[in-house]
């Protein structure tokens, strides 16, 4: 029999380093280094993971123009937080992505 051990949770640590990244994203993001933002939105989300990183993710995305991203991170995020309080802001900035890549004629990936 196989026994697989669960995911050890985040240690106080892990945690301190996450919320150091977490604001170093923030950091970046209002530099307008959004690439660099997602990295360390990515890192945050590695050491303590939370679903409105995805958010944040797809904020940097959008920025970047790159909709297909954008639109996984703010699906990824509504999918993890379905009662979010910013459900309807962020289904909005779905369709508003959506509208783009059709006017682009971009076809988008499931």
């Amino acid at each position: 029999m196989l026994v697989v051990a669960a995911p050890a949770a985040p240690s106080d640590v892990d945690t301190a380093k996450a919320k150091a990244a977490f604001q170093s994203a923030q950091q970046l993001y209002k530099q307008a280094r959004y690439l660099d933002a997602v990295e360390k939105f990515e890192e945050a989300y590695r050491l303590k993971p939370h679903p409105s990183i995805f958010f944040n993710i797809g904020r940097c995305y959008e920025q970047l123009g790159e909709i297909t991203r954008a639109l996984r991170s703010y699906r990824d995020y509504l999918k993890a937080l379905p009662d979010a309080k910013d459900k309807d802001t962020v289904a909005e900035a779905i369709l508003n992505l959506e509208r783009r890549m059709k006017e682009t004629g971009l076809q988008q990936a499931a």
